[in-house]
């Protein structure tokens, strides 16, 4: 199949995934939802039962060490143990219904561990884009486009993102700052809220 006009293996990516030291079994599905682009889903188990699986963060630097990036799953669901079907294979219609479809809606606090270190910018930058992905597995530095993005989604993002800061950043712009600290760190150049790093260069105009 094809991810964004490259074709992938989901076989190669859930082996990768195997060869993380704290992931016992994978299960990769490619879902298509809302008209979207297919997308990559990854079931995980532990490797010891019982024991945390890694965070999403953690699984996609790994995987990007032997995948190009469109074979890095969007979203990393943990599970105890993979539900079979009556072949002993993985029931992948099974694992469908364990996709969490719940939205998170407040803002990351000190006490989340993932998003602890993160200013208050990037945190309300967070919530905006967990409201527009509808997962909120996401990190500093990942590209909203590898996490569930699109196009029209972009759309979404910028009109949530003119709601908090208006007319601050312009919706073409979001094509080129695609992570969280790049938008936080154009916020803090344009406002001096402490967003966080310094701000990328920008092409001197859009048109959107």
């Amino acid at each position: 199949m094809k991810i964004r006009g490259i074709r992938v293996e989901l076989g190669e990516i859930e082996s990768v995934l195997e060869n993380h030291p704290a992931v016992g079994q994978a299960v990769v599905n490619c879902e298509r939802t809302d008209g979207d682009e297919p997308r990559l889903i990854a079931f995980v188990t532990p490797r010891a039962p019982g024991a945390p699986t890694p965070a999403g963060a953690e699984l996609r630097r790994h995987c990007r060490d032997s995948l190009v990036e469109q074979a890095v799953p969007e979203r990393f669901v943990p599970v105890a143990r993979m539900p079979l079907n009556t072949s002993g294979k993985a029931d992948r219609a099974a694992l469908r219904d364990l996709l969490p479809t719940d939205v998170p809606t407040g803002a990351p606090t000190d006490e989340d561990p993932a998003w602890r270190d993160w200013t208050r910018d990037q945190r309300t930058l967070g919530r905006i884009w967990a409201a527009v992905l509808r997962h909120s597995d996401i990190g500093l530095d990942d590209n909203f486009f590898a996490v569930g993005g699109s196009s029209l989604k972009v759309i979404d993002l910028h009109t949530r993102m003119n709601h908090e800061w208006p007319g601050v950043l312009r919706m073409g712009e979001l094509f080129d700052l695609i992570t969280i600290s790049a938008q936080a760190a154009a916020l803090h150049d344009r406002l001096g809220t402490g967003a966080g790093r310094e701000a990328p260069a920008l092409p001197t105009a859009y048109e959107l």
